[in-house]
């Protein structure tokens, strides 16, 4: 019986019932004082409409009927999570509601009531469970795969994908030759899920290798080599994606999910007229193998076959009113262009007439607002504030301070600036009188103002295509990228990788090409000529790092903190993160050092590890003392197995100090502690003598 086909015939709500009952059943195990707290309570659980429709022995008899059936059904911890059904009452047997009767004469002529399916019972049970109990059950191997696989689903689609990765795990951690059933498969995939929502993407990476390692073939190897296809795909290295795919084949050739993992893999290579064929020939192999034809898969190939091109469409133009789909055909048309000297990259000193006021775009466009100046300046003031916000990188005040901090920031004027030639120039200035954008405000990602650039697509991508030299401009490459992250599909890996990526990469292409030859390029993020270069940089970076892409990131990373070591961006925090993740150990120290008064998270708690992990346990704990001092709650989030999660700003800055910073950096960094033998252990000892 399934819980709604109950809930629908019954004056209780179940769904409140259910985890309330299993809770008390695993206080203690004891049937007796269950089933007479139900008695006690079950008035409580009526629904609204049946809660005075009895009277005290219908519900008394209710209650023992249910409870029965309740306990019959959980999983008992005490019994190796296997239910310890109740024998049935003798007729002269005291009843069980407490009425003092014997059981013939009183709940003996209840209606009789259906048993419930022990699996109905799991997701209340791992729910109810103590951690310490848990982590031994998931350690002993006592819990099913598909009971944990549910329950995780559920957590996932309730974004407690950590909850998940904690239970998930152990499945995968210790001999995988076991590991060869369709709920293991299901598990997996599960798990792979919570990585890819907590940014995990190294862990997940390392899950992925250690399975394909495995000798023999099984649904497992099939499986990792399935995601590791869409991992190399949503990378842009196709070679990669089609020997994972051959090789998930080999494991089992007749897996559903080759059939679109194939047709995907055809459209992203532009082979899409080859779609038609393979997919009329995966749905004869489906049907032999006793697929319906309705089956929701069968239904995909099928549109597959008859429209190729409508169904695999890269998502997002058609669900967004075509928004990019004008961009997109210009860049397939200007892709292989090749990249020439466009730009040079002059010394500061030589050219002293260079604007370099971080708010002068914002200030003339609220000119052209007709704005008084005292309306314009309490604009500016606010959007200094904003960049102030203790959230923001620490050298982002200069970007509203730069007279100030003029010292601080241009690096005792050794900044080369960006200049691009006359004839590009002259195209740049036609640019921005068809545009309706603005750049973004200091480092923020999206752009200041409330013009939306995409009502105006047709009128700027007819400028593109009546000049192809646009390609060859980072000014122009900048708002485009920056026009790209008010696009409703941004994010999602295959319009992020045909779009976004090649704009982000020919911008860095042109930086390399421009600076060939140069001995240690520096350039400052003062001078606003420099900025649509450096944030191209990271922005790539980043999502390089988010796409599973890290060795990649962390090269972007490193060279953008070369070009800029003042770091406005804040790479600092993703790099000593990911050289932790590398075992870049002595490289995450040596980032830390050099910017050992930071107020982030990561490098304050970077060099802790790093210390620990390098044996210098008399170094660690001095920085452990710094930074706890520093960010205490950090260190507060951090310790526990658990913890619950604060409420999170939802805006774009974040209170140094505060709850949010910590949770976020355990959320980031826990798993890397928990991989060092002995760290968290060290962590929990040398706090106490930090107190």
């Amino acid at each position: 019986m399934t819980h709604r086909d109950t809930n629908d015939s019954l004056p209780i709500d179940l769904q409140r019932l259910f985890p309330a009952s299993v809770s008390e059943i695993l206080r203690d195990e004891d049937p007796a004082r269950f089933q007479q707290w139900l008695v006690q309570n079950i008035h409580g659980f009526a629904t609204p409409h049946n809660a005075d429709q009895f009277g005290p022995q219908a519900w008394r008899a209710l209650a023992i009927a249910l409870g029965s059936a309740i306990w019959n059904a959980t999983p008992l911890p005490s019994n190796r999570f296997h239910p310890r059904p109740l024998p049935h009452p003798g007729r002269n047997d005291p009843c069980a509601c407490g009425s003092g009767r014997k059981f013939k004469r009183c709940c003996a002529n209840a209606p009789a009531f259906p048993q419930f399916d022990p699996q109905m019972m799991w997701s209340f049970v791992l729910d109810s469970l103590a951690h310490d109990d848990l982590a031994q059950a998931l350690q002993q191997d006592l819990l099913p795969t598909a009971a944990i696989a549910v329950h995780c689903a559920t957590l996932i689609h309730e974004d407690h994908a950590e909850r998940a990765a904690q239970l998930l795990a152990p499945l995968f951690a210790g001999n995988l030759d076991r590991r060869n059933s369709q709920d293991d498969e299901y598990a997996l995939d599960l798990l792979l899920d919570a990585y890819d929502a907590l940014g995990h993407l190294t862990i997940k990476q390392g899950l992925l290798d250690r399975i394909v390692a495995q000798p023999k073939r099984s649904l497992l190897r099939a499986a990792a080599w399935q995601r590791l296809a869409t991992m190399h795909l949503d990378r842009g290295d196709s070679p990669g994606a089609w020997r994972a795919f051959k090789q998930a084949q080999r494991d089992e050739p007749e897996a559903r999910a080759l059939a679109h993992l194939e047709l995907i893999l055809l459209a992203g290579d532009g082979r899409i007229d080859e779609a038609p064929a393979r997919a009329k020939m995966w749905i004869r192999r489906l049907q032999r193998k006793g697929v319906a034809r309705d089956d929701e898969l069968i239904a995909w190939l099928q549109d597959v076959a008859d429209d190729p091109h409508e169904t695999l469409t890269p998502p997002g133009f058609a669900s967004a009113d075509d928004e990019g789909e004008l961009l997109q055909g210009w860049l397939s048309e200007v892709r292989e262009r090749p990249i020439t000297t466009s730009y040079t990259a002059v010394d500061e000193t030589t050219t002293p007439h260079i604007a370099r006021d971080p708010e002068q775009q914002v200030r003339s466009h609220l000119q052209g607002l007709d704005l008084s100046p005292q309306q314009i300046e309490l604009v500016l003031a606010d959007l200094r504030s904003q960049a102030a916000d203790a959230s923001s990188v620490a050298d982002a005040n200069a970007d509203a301070h730069a007279d100030a901090h003029a010292d601080k920031i241009v690096d005792q004027l050794d900044s080369l600036i960006f200049t691009p030639v006359a004839s590009l120039l002259d195209v740049e200035q036609q640019w921005h009188e068809v545009f309706a954008g603005l750049k973004p405000f200091s480092t923020h990602e999206e752009p200041f103002g409330d013009d939306d650039p995409w009502l105006k697509e047709e009128r700027w991508t007819a400028f593109l295509q009546q000049h192809p030299q646009a390609w060859d401009s980072l000014d122009i490459l900048d708002d485009l990228a920056s026009a790209l992250t008010l696009h409703p599909m941004i994010g999602e890996p295959t319009f992020t990788e045909q779009i976004l990526v090649p704009i982000l990469e020919r911008a860095v292409g042109i930086v390399e090409h421009t600076l060939r030859g140069v001995a240690l390029p520096r350039l400052t993020w003062a001078i606003e000529q420099n900025r649509p270069l450096l944030r191209a940089y990271a922005r790539l970076a980043l999502w390089k790092l988010e796409s599973g892409d890290p060795e990649r990131a962390i090269a972007l990373g490193e060279r953008l903190y070369a070009l800029n070591p003042h770091d406005n961006h804040g790479l600092r925090g993703v790099l000593v993160d990911e050289y932790l993740r590398c075992d870049r150990n002595a490289d995450a120290l040596t980032l830390a050092n050099a910017h050992a008064d930071d107020l982030f998270a990561e490098t304050r708690y970077a060099r802790v590890l790093a210390l620990f992990r390098l044996h210098d346990l008399d170094a660690a704990h001095q920085a452990l003392v710094d930074a706890a001092t520093c960010l205490p709650k950090v260190l507060r989030y951090l310790l526990p197995k658990s913890i619950r999660q604060p409420k999170l700003d939802d805006g774009p800055n974040i209170i140094i100090g505060s709850a949010e910073q910590a949770w976020l950096y355990r959320q980031a960094m826990r798993e890397e502690w928990q991989r060092t033998p002995g760290a968290l252990a060290w962590l929990r000892k040398s706090s106490r003598r930090t107190a």
